[in-house]
């Protein structure tokens, strides 16, 4: 099988579970000179250069989750460190990169990753060449009827190519007046692109994008000084949802000249991506079962209030909280019911505190409010009074109902506290002086630190 795999036209690289090198082809030996045997390296340190980062993470994404990715020569291309034989070392090959997943863990098996390369150079030269000959023959337009057809053909054969692309392309002059567009470019802007032909092509946005003047300033600074344009907008969908849209942009032109005949953009749709990237955010801030903030949202807002300007003057109070008799609804009804318990409570201590307030899940059934601002005992102690009311009603389990309560601990930043820092410490303390005393507790920090407690 070894001979059949070696004889191949492409590179084949398969990987184990564990990410290190199972089997390479002869293809990939004679390209990336290796100068010890990969197989039984990890996959990132086989090779004598560094890889892309992109294709370090599509082959992490293949082990651990399944994804099968492609790396296409069009914006990825050169994620391994290959190179043409009797090349320079410098003359690294263009890549198409297949990264395919093997094995079904569900059924067993544990996933695999197999890396197909394939040298796609020549395409590139190809492509480059077929631009020069498409100038050449408008220049001859006017006096060969010939050539006039056959750069007719040529346009015919590049507008399918490019209606079937699964990108969105668009053409347009030196000056930016568009030449041509692809049905991706109508469907991804829903508009009717092809009466914009001649037109500006910021006009592509101008329906829907707020800074169509300043994106076509932008573009003309980096046509003009031979900067490649890249950039993303964001469009309002008729239904009103918000979609995200990368532009790039090249110059066309004749190889060894420098003048710019025209420009080629694409447009891709990024709007996946931009809600992954707020997701991950989401779930950096924030607790997953709850939704409420994080310990780490929490303390990050109590440092930022810290560092403001007139923080002590302004006050502050933190109170921490941990429910009694939530163990015993875990261990009876299963975490199930614990999961229930903890998102109404989360929603009923949320909805007794104020908009500029932060709740935050701190732990297993621990939880935290920031209550910016100078308040009272009396304020804090009916804030407190309210929440223990709120979490002691009973909570519907779908089968039974059940009870929790709470114990509140607060501390309030006096004038003598030099930071923030000691809030949340001295709030858990004081929560669990009431808890031993089965009473209510309005604190401050300790004395030492510039804060007196204060019994209700």
């Amino acid at each position: 099988m070894n001979q059949v795999l070696d004889a191949v036209d492409f590179g084949l690289i398969l990987l184990q579970p564990s990410g290190c090198i199972e089997f390479v082809n002869r293809w990939v030996r004679d390209r990336c000179r290796l100068e010890a045997d990969p197989v039984g390296q990890p996959f990132g340190q086989a090779f004598n250069a560094p890889l892309d980062p992109r294709v370090v993470t599509a082959v992490r994404g293949c082990l651990e989750r399944g994804n099968s990715t492609r790396l296409s020569q069009a914006f990825h291309p050169m994620p391994l460190p290959l190179f043409a034989p009797g090349s320079r070392e410098a003359e690294r090959i263009r890549q198409a990169v297949d990264i395919i997943t093997l094995g079904a863990p569900a059924q067993g098996g544990q996933r695999r990753c197999l890396i197909q390369v394939r040298d796609v150079s020549e395409i590139v030269k190809r492509e480059q060449v077929f631009r020069s000959q498409a100038k050449r023959l408008g220049t001859e337009l006017q006096r060969l009827t010939d050539a006039h057809h056959e750069i007719q053909r040529q346009s015919l054969r590049f507008r399918e190519m490019a209606r079937l692309a699964p990108v969105g392309l668009f053409e347009t002059d030196v000056q930016g007046r568009l030449t041509f567009c692809n049905a991706g470019v109508a469907e991804m802007l829903q508009i009717d692109a092809l009466s914009l032909v001649h037109h500006p092509w910021t006009d592509l946005f101008g329906a829907q994008g707020a800074h169509a003047s300043a994106l076509g300033q932008r573009w003309q600074t980096a046509a003009a000084t031979g900067v490649r344009f890249t950039t993303e907008v964001s469009l309002q969908r008729p239904g009103g949802d918000t979609a995200w849209m990368r532009i790039e942009s090249s110059a066309i032109r004749d190889s060894g000249e420098a003048a710019a005949f025209g420009h080629i953009f694409t447009l891709v749709d990024v709007t996946e991506l931009h809600e992954q990237a707020r997701l991950n955010e989401l779930r950096a801030n924030h607790d997953a079962l709850t939704g409420l903030a994080n310990r780490d949202r929490f303390e990050a807002r109590l440092r930022e209030l810290s560092e403001a300007d007139g923080a002590r003057s302004s006050g502050m109070t933190v109170m921490f909280l941990d429910l009694d008799g939530f163990k015993s609804i875990n261990d009876t009804h299963g975490h199930h019911a614990g999961d229930i318990v903890l998102k109404t409570v989360a929603a009923r201590i949320n909805r007794c505190v104020r908009a500029i307030d932060m709740t935050a899940r701190i732990g297993g059934d621990e939880f935290a409010v920031l209550l910016p601002g100078a308040l009272s005992s009396e304020t804090i102690e009916r804030i407190m009074a309210k929440i223990e009311k709120a979490v002691a009603m009973p909570i519907n389990l779908g089968h039974c109902h059940a009870r929790v309560g709470v114990s509140i601990g607060a501390a309030s930043l006096s004038d003598k506290v030099p930071d923030l820092s000691g809030l949340l410490r001295a709030a858990d303390s004081a929560m669990y002086r009431i808890k031993r005393r089965r009473s209510i507790h309005v604190a401050a920090a300790p004395p030492e630190a510039g804060v007196s407690a204060k019994v209700a």
